[in-house]
């Protein structure tokens, strides 16, 4: 008779914490809904790093074809900027490839290094070059997941 006396006390305390527990639960699930749609940011921020342009104007101051790839570099009109323009003719096999560009002679030093932006898998990519460079200009393809250069260019103005 104990038993069954100690056994009810005990489910009778287990009953009590299950319900608070499954009250308290739906009421923590419904404030973690509300809270991250709150902290979901509502539109995607663009890097101001990164300036992309979309159509290919001007006229063309530099242009090679690769078996991989097109590498063409224009002038807007009316602007003293210039546009680089990257087209990729098959598929890349690495996911992360990014353009790099650079002005200076150093260009082993990473600090001269600019990022212009990510590379699709196919298509054009249209990027303005934020300075106006002199005479030479250093492009790289560069790989971020696995730290190497893929290609660099040297382009002579």
């Amino acid at each position: 008779m104990d038993d069954l006396f100690i056994q009810a006390i005990m489910i009778q305390s287990l009953r009590k914490k299950h319900f608070r527990l499954w009250t308290i639960l739906p009421l923590l699930l419904v404030s973690g809904i509300i809270c991250t749609a709150y902290l979901l940011p509502q539109e995607v921020i663009e890097n101001s790093n990164v300036l992309k342009q979309d159509s290919s104007e001007g006229s063309l101051v530099y242009y090679h074809e690769y078996s991989e790839y097109i590498l063409a570099i224009r002038k807007n009109n009316g602007t003293s900027n210039l546009q680089l323009e990257w087209t990729t003719k098959n598929p890349l096999k690495i996911p992360s490839a990014n353009l790099y560009i650079a002005a200076s002679n150093n260009t082993e030093d990473k600090s001269h290094w600019i990022l212009l932006g990510s590379i699709g898998k196919k298509g054009t990519e249209r990027f303005i070059i934020p300075f106006i460079p002199e005479k030479r200009l250093m492009i790289e393809l560069y790989d971020s997941i696995h730290n190497n250069r893929i290609r660099q260019f040297e382009i002579q103005l």
